[in-house]
């Protein structure tokens, strides 16, 4: 179709409904609850098809909240890009599903599950995650999947609950034939702006845990990546050469842009900021609006001089708008770690 805009890929969060209650869960609308109903309300298979109807896209990230929820309204929409031959990947506690629920899944070709295993002990799982069994639920799920030759990677969230025994939650995931792992560090957002000194370890603990995990990588066949944007003055890539790290990039093509089932666009999932609305324009011409080009060109102060900048992209620039700031804030992580910028 003519005036089709080519993008690699499109995050979907499919509800804002949720089983669990993750002390480190970032979606912005756990801050401000009041337009969960109001999002709910609307097809995501209709969202979905005017997506599709203005971008080229490869790849779809199906999330929510937890998209399990609403599991009907899921399968109808993996259907839909399944049959377009689009790659997907679920992101999924995985809580809520049954072995027939996932055996559908299954039969769709999911390309990739996304499930977080917290904790290889499961009190220190279930209470970050806020519900009792949990974590049986989800390594269950997870043993099914791999047992089934599928494709599965597990996040674990580093936080002051499990800093300290992160070598032992490596070796129980890498133990359930899992070859991929996110270790990603706690990022400001949603219901934890008020309350993140609960859950945020100390710098040194953090900087240890991630020497621990890449050390695993020295002994193990693995792949660890990072992919919470982190500033660099943080946790520099530099030290830690076994795991792949990611930063924010404004490139409008290779990002991917998440949409909500009442059509928002925003910059990212970690972001509150909407861009713009598809059932009001089109795609292309959201992208062009202008905002995309404020969050190239806003620099913090704090950056100015740092030499990692054009690298470092200055951390998670959503989490300064979840907390308040702004763009022209840095990553509020700088701030409570007391960080300098490298000059």
């Amino acid at each position: 179709m003519m005036g089709k805009i080519n993008l690699n890929g499109v995050i979907y969060e499919l509800t804002t409904k949720c089983n669990l209650q993750c002390k480190y869960c970032y979606n912005h609308w756990k801050k401000h609850t009041d337009c969960i109903e109001e999002v709910e309300k609307y097809n995501p298979k209709k969202a979905l098809k005017r997506w599709v109807s203005m971008a080229n896209t490869n790849s779809f990230t199906f999330t929510g909240g937890e998209p399990t929820i609403v599991f009907e309204e899921l399968l109808d929409c993996l259907m839909y890009v399944k049959a377009k031959n689009k790659k997907v990947t679920l992101i999924t506690n995985a809580t809520l599903l049954t072995k027939v629920q996932l055996d559908l899944l299954i039969e769709l070709k999911v390309d990739l599950f996304e499930i977080t295993i917290n904790s290889y002990n499961k009190v220190i799982h279930d209470t970050i995650n806020g519900m009792n069994g949990s974590f049986e639920k989800s390594v269950s799920a997870i043993e099914y999947l791999i047992s089934k030759k599928c494709k599965v990677v597990v996040p674990i969230v580093i936080t002051k609950y499990n800093v300290e025994n992160i070598t032992k939650t490596l070796e129980y995931i890498y133990n359930l034939g899992v070859r991929e792992i996110m270790i990603n560090r706690y990022n400001i957002g949603g219901n934890g702006c008020n309350s993140y000194d609960q859950v945020l370890p100390e710098m040194g603990k953090l900087k240890e845990a991630f020497e621990k995990c890449n050390d695993f990588v020295e002994s193990n066949n693995i792949v660890l990546y990072s992919l919470v944007c982190t500033p660099i003055c943080v946790l520099n890539p530099d030290d830690y050469n076994n795991i792949k790290f990611s930063h924010c990039k404004c490139d409008d093509k290779n990002r991917y842009y998440t949409l909500s089932r009442n059509g928002d666009i925003r910059f990212c999932n970690h972001s509150p900021e909407v861009l713009g609305n598809i059932f009001d324009n089109k795609v292309k011409d959201i992208l062009d609006n202008g905002k995309i080009d404020e969050w190239k060109g806003t620099e913090p102060e704090f950056c100015n001089k740092c030499i990692k900048k054009e690298v470092c992209q200055f951390g998670c620039r959503a989490a300064s708008q979840q907390i308040g700031y702004g763009l022209t804030h840095e990553d509020p992580i700088v701030q409570i770690y007391e960080a300098k910028p490298i000059i």
